[in-house]
This record gives C-alpha cells, sequence and structure tokens, in this order.
C-alpha cells in the first residue's frame, strides 16, 4: 500500500499513525498505526512480573504476506518413500528434500514421538540457526489432509473430499479434479475459488453455479458459459455484470426459442472454437465494468472480498472477521493481525499462517492447531506455552521439543528473547532461507508470482525437481490432439500430453477422460500447473490502491490502480449501473 492508502484509512478510522518506516526488503515506505502497537502490547508475553514487547515489524504488509504464504504446501505433490514404514506415498516434499518426511496416517499414530527429536538451547547461536537445525531432525507429515478423506491419494490441504483428484486447500467436495480452493463442490474440474459448485468446468471465484463453464465471479448462475461478475443467471452466453437474467446472449435477451437457435452457433465441444471465444472473454472482461473493492455484509472494512466482516483493514477473501489487519483467507476471528488461511474461533494471533480451531494468544506458528501462547510453533496441535516446537501435540512448558519446568521455561524464554532482540531476530517470521520449500512450490508463487532469480536473490529457496510419470515417450503432442472429444478413440482410458507450453508432460487420467466425454469438453493442451496459473489473472492482486471512480470521479480505495486498463467504479456508481 502506498503513503495515500494509509493516510485514507488514517482519515476513515480515526487511528494515528505512530510511525513511518521503510520495508527493509523492498524499501517501500510503510505505516505503523497507534491501534498496531496496542495490539504488539496485548500478546507480548509476560515473564516474572516484566513484559516483553514485540516490535513493530521491519518489512511493509506484502512482504510480510509474502514471507508467511512461502513456507505452507499447496500447489505441488511428489513421490517418495516414507522414513517411518519405507512404502511409497505421495507427498508435499520432493525426494530432494532434506528432511525426514512421515506418511500422514503413519504420522498420527503412536508409533513415534516427536520429544524424542530434541535440542539443547545454545545461547551463542542464533535462533532461526537451531530452529533450522531441528527442522531437518523432526520428520515432516506428508499432507496435511484428513484421515477421513475416501479415494483421494493425490490431494493435500484437503478435509472430507471424495473420488478427488489433484486438488489443494479443498473441503467437503467429491468427484473434484484440477482444482485448487474447491469447497462444498461435486464435479468440478479446472476450477480456482469455487464454492456450491456442480458439473462445472474453468470457473474462477464461483458460489452456487451449475453446469457452468468459463465463468468468472459468478453467483447462482446455471447452464450458463462465458459468463462474467453475473449473479442468479440461467441459460445466458457470454455476457457480463447480469442480474437475473435468463436467455441472455452476447449481452442481448431473447425468447427461449431464439436463445436456442442462436446458441447451436457455437460448438463448445470444438477446442478451436473455444480458444476464440476466450480471447474475445478476455476482451469482454477488459471493457467490463469492475467494482472498486467488493465486500458483502461488512461494516468500516478496507480490504475486498470480507464478508460479515467488522472493523477489518487489509482484509483479501476473509469472512466473519472483526477487528483485525493485514489478513488474507481467514474466517472467525478476532483481534488478529498479519494472519493467512484457516478458521474457527481464533483469536489474538499474529504473525502466523494456518492457525485455527480455538487458538488463542500465539504468534509466528505455521501448521498448528488449539494453540494457547505459543511462540515459533510448526505442526503442532493442542499445546500451550512452548516456544520454539515442532509437531508436538498437548503438550506444556516445551523449548525445541525439550521440556523444562514452568520456572525454567520461562527462565530460558526469556534468555531466548533478549538473544533474538540483540541479533535483530525477535519480532520477524521464520525467514525465506529456512523454508521446508522451494518458493515456487507454495502459494506465494500464485499470488506473488517470481521469477527463480529474483526469488534467490530475496534468499527464497527454489525447487527444479520434476516429478517422473510413467510413460512420459509415449506423450502425445498437444498439437495432435483431436479439436474435439468425440474424435478421441473410445477405446482410450488415459492419456499422456505434452504441454504446448512447458513441454512437460501430464497425465489425463479415466475420471478425467468421463467428464470430458460426458460434458463434451475438448481435451486440455497445457499442464495443470499453467492452467492453476492462467485462472490466477482472473484474480485481483492482494494489495489496495487509492484511486478516483471513473464514473464519478470520487475518491475511492480499489484492489485496481489508478493506471489499470479496466473501467472501475466505486461501489454506489457499480450498484446503480449494474442493479437499478
Amino acid at each position: 500500500m502506498d503513503k495515500r492508502v494509509y493516510e485514507f484509512i488514517h482519515s476513515k478510522t480515526g487511528d494515528p499513525i505512530v510511525e513511518r518506516k521503510n520495508c527493509a526488503i523492498t524499501g517501500q515506505p510503510f505505516a505503523v498505526f497507534q491501534s498496531d502497537l496496542d495490539f504488539y502490547q496485548q500478546i507480548s508475553p509476560t515473564f516474572g512480573g516484566k513484559k516483553y514487547l514485540i516490535p513493530a515489524p521491519t518489512l511493509c504488509p506484502e512482504e510480510r504476506q509474502r514471507r508467511r504464504l512461502a513456507i505452507r504446501h499447496e500447489t505441488c505433490l511428489y513421490s517418495r518413500e516414507c522414513d517411518l514404514t519405507g512404502k511409497k506415498l505421495v507427498t508435499a516434499y520432493s525426494p530432494d528434500k532434506p528432511y525426514k518426511v512421515y506418511d500422514h496416517t503413519a504420522y498420527r499414530t503412536d508409533k513415534w514421538n516427536p520429544s524424542a527429536f530434541f535440542i539443547r538451547y545454545d545461547p551463542s547461536k542464533k535462533f532461526f540457526e537451531q530452529f533450522d537445525t531441528l527442522l531437518h531432525q523432526v520428520p515432516r507429515i506428508s499432507l496435511l489432509t484428513d484421515l477421513r478423506n475416501e479415494n483421494s491419494l493425490y490431494v493435500d490441504q484437503a478435509n472430507l473430499v471424495r473420488n478427488c483428484y489433484m486438488i489443494w486447500a479443498a473441503g467437503f467436495d467429491e468427484f473434484c479434479y484440477y482444482s485448487y480452493r474447491v469447497r462444498h463442490s461435486n464435479y468440478v474440474v479446472d476450477s480456482s475459488f469455487v464454492t456450491k459448485v456442480e458439473h462445472s468446468y474453468e470457473c474462477v471465484e464461483c458460489d452456487g453455479c451449475y453446469n457452468c463453464k468459463y465463468a468468472v465471479k459468478c453467483n447462482d448462475c446455471a447452464d450458463s458459459s462465458f459468463l462474467y461478475n453475473c449473479k442468479n443467471c440461467k441459460n445466458c452466453f457470454f455476457c457480463e455484470n447480469l442480474a437475473n437474467a435468463q436467455y441472455y446472449f452476447f449481452g442481448k435477451q431473447y425468447s427461449k426459442e431464439e436463445y436456442e437457435v442462436m446458441i447451436q452457433q457455437y460448438n463448445l465441444g470444438s477446442y478451436t472454437t473455444v480458444i476464440q471465444l476466450k480471447n474475445k472473454f478476455d476482451e469482454l472482461v477488459k471493457e467490463a465494468i469492475h467494482k472498486a473493492i467488493d465486500n458483502v455484509g461488512s461494516d468500516r472494512c478496507f480490504g475486498h472480498l470480507a464478508h460479515r466482516s467488522k472493523n477489518v483493514v487489509r482484509a483479501f477473501s476473509c469472512r466473519d472477521m472483526e477487528d483485525s489487519k493485514y489478513c488474507f483467507l481467514y474466517a472467525e476471528a478476532k483481534k488478529c493481525m498479519d494472519v493467512d488461511y484457516r478458521w474457527i474461533d481464533t483469536e489474538q494471533i499474529y504473525e502466523s499462517i494456518t492457525i485455527g480451531d480455538n487458538a488463542f494468544n500465539a504468534c509466528f506458528c505455521t501448521d498448528s492447531w488449539k494453540l494457547q501462547n505459543c511462540f515459533y510453533c510448526d505442526t503442532c496441535i493442542n499445546c500451550k506455552n512452548c516456544f520454539g516446537c515442532i509437531g508436538l501435540n498437548g503438550q506444556e512448558y516445551y523449548i525445541f521439543n525439550k521440556q523444562y519446568t514452568k520456572e525454567d521455561y520461562e527462565a530460558l524464554v526469556v534468555t531466548i528473547i533478549e538473544k533474538m532482540t540483540a541479533d535483530g531476530e525477535r519480532g520477524e517470521f521464520f525467514p525465506a532461507s529456512i523454508s521446508t520449500l522451494g518458493y515456487n512450490e507454495t502459494p506465494a508463487h500464485l499470488y506473488y508470482p517470481m521469477s527463480k532469480s529474483d526469488a534467490l536473490a530475496k534468499w527464497y529457496k527454489r525447487s527444479d525437481f520434476e516429478s517422473p510419470i510413467q510413460n512420459v515417450q509415449a506423450a502425445v503432442k498437444a498439437s495432435a490432439l483431436p479439436d474435439t472429444i468425440g474424435e478421441l478413440d473410445p477405446a482410450i482410458k488415459e492419456m499422456v500430453v505434452e504441454c504446448e507450453v512447458t513441454h512437460k508432460a501430464f497425465r489425463i487420467t479415466p475420471q478425467e477422460l468421463e467428464f470430458y466425454r460426458s460434458h463434451k469438453i475438448p481435451l486440455p493442451r497445457k499442464h495443470f500447473d499453467v492452467r492453476r496459473q492462467e485462472r490466477m489473472r482472473y484474480r485481483e492482486a492482494l494489495q489496495l490502491y487509492l484511486r478516483t471512480c471513473d464514473n464519478c470521479q470520487q475518491e475511492t480505495l480499489s484492489v485496481y490502480p489508478q493506471t489499470s486498463e479496466f473501467k472501475v467504479y466505486c461501489e454506489a456508481c457499480y450498484d446503480k449501473k449494474v442493479y437499478w
């Protein structure tokens, strides 16, 4: 956010700006509000009657978020051996990673004890150096998935899914493939950020849709294709900013009989036709009116896609949030700052990712649940008063996975805090240099794309490991695929295709072929990684700007900069234009 955005938020909230700093990575200026300092005061630990204040951050909100996202595994799957059982497993960690990896089913048993892997704190070394040593000793869980999943081996960060394949950050889905952040959905392929969607293909940020193809930002639409920002529409084709419409064709309404005749002009089973329409659709999106920010049922929210939230600043895709700042994909929480992912009754969480389920007062933590008064903990469950621990379950007063008495714990934590302060580590999240993943294997690369050279220059890691695919020598070139699925030999049950962009091989599975045939969809020509990244172009960047409305010229907060190629209206002008 630039200076004007901070000033705008100050003018609307009355929250004083008490400090202006420059980001230690980008050099960009950012502001610290009085409410930020109040929050740091509130969450800072007290030992022996003395409060050890967490200092204000050294990075701007965007770089803090990038650093957190570069910790989470959410985009890649590999095959390697389980270091506990020796069996083959599917995991987020490539075989060349120097970590022990346990199959997620074996990880959750009593066959091993996380506290058996401990180190003693060494005051002559920096804290993060020692935490990295512990990372290389404590086994990693292969996948963060629900043991109740059925027939869904190739998924990650997924809960209660059935018959799904290659989906990430998902929940309560059936028969979904190659999709990202799909929830409560059935028979969905190549889609991102969708909820309660069924029998649909290539949808982005859609909710409650049925039998839709190539739809973006649509709610409660059915039997439609190539829609942008439409609500409660049925039997519509190639339209934008429609509400409560039926039988619209290229933005114009027709009778049912006329619509059915006109729709026959386009064969969506033809790859050639679909590519031509996709190019036209991008032009339609470019020419459409865009809403500056889109919050629903929220009060005093300075962000985008906030639902039923109150008093939040720079919150993106958040739900039921209150009195929180700098959040993304977080829900059912209050008094949190710099958090991403997770939900369910969390309070006073700071600089953490994937923390939830009744967590309270946890700072600098990752992939953990039900924490209280914990700092720098990773993959811990139901722990209290732990510092720098990994993989613990139900423990208290642990440091580097070693247990102490309450008195010894507090004394040693004070020693560590003072040493971290002297070393410039106090108040910082885990550095990029000790991430267990390559930058390109994390959601950071989706939301903040960065070249290999730029990532390495910022101390992020990079993974160039390629997952082997059987029969890769027999891969069919994308250019050799038939124009329609009907032209494919019915005897073919699965295929390996060479991506037309990256030339990497990717598999088209039997369940995919069945979906394409039943929905008359042409075969994909691009690797699923490419398809997922291309869908991201329909998502706004995690950034806020101050600009003028292109209709009334009033100043407004927006996810689109003034230099954007889109026509951007403030909320009042947009609603008047589209809905009245």
